[in-house]
């Protein structure tokens, strides 16, 4: 699913590239968004799964700060399916794509991986307890199946509505 999903988005994304205001070449664009599927697939062999709430950590203003999505990324995990970070023209524009370990898979692989010599079930404890720190939100397969809004692929940011809002805009401009 996500090699089908992500080539429709990168598609659409790339070929609304060039209009943009940035300076980043469709060559750049296309490794950024394979370093982030290799990311993913990692997260697997790690025995991580899929984190589709993940990419309703960061806001929409947060999302269109190049400084804060170059220093922690557009999702909270590399194990979502979030959309193309693209920003209409003359709006401020983020990182395209994923590109720093999200605070949900330092945690899960703190949880999964850490070795505490003793007292190993009271040190697992205390990462679980941090479950609801922020960018650990979790909504895998299951959930995406019944329903939950937070917990889709394809999306962005902690307002669905908001995100839906900035790609009909962007595709209203894409079709001028």
């Amino acid at each position: 699913m996500m090699g089908s999903g992500r080539a429709y988005q990168v598609a659409a994304a790339a070929a609304l590239l060039p209009m943009l205001d940035g300076d980043m070449t469709r060559q750049e664009f296309l490794e950024t968004m394979i370093t982030e599927v290799t990311a993913h697939e990692i997260g697997h062999t790690l025995g991580l799964r899929h984190n589709f709430k993940a990419s309703t950590w960061l806001d929409m203003e947060e999302l269109a700060n190049d400084e804060q999505t170059s220093l922690h990324g557009t999702s909270g995990s590399f194990m979502d399916y979030p959309a193309v970070n693209m920003a209409a023209p003359g709006e401020p524009q983020g990182e395209y794509f994923q590109s720093a370990v999200g605070p949900y898979d330092m945690w899960a692989i703190e949880y999964g991986y850490k070795e505490f010599g003793s007292n190993e079930d009271k040190h697992l404890e205390k990462i679980a307890a941090r479950s609801q720190d922020p960018g650990l939100d979790f909504g895998t397969d299951e959930d995406s199946f019944i329903g939950d809004p937070y917990t889709t692929v394809w999306d962005l940011g902690k307002d669905p509505i908001a995100f839906a809002e900035s790609q009909l805009a962007l595709a209203d401009w894409g079709m001028e």
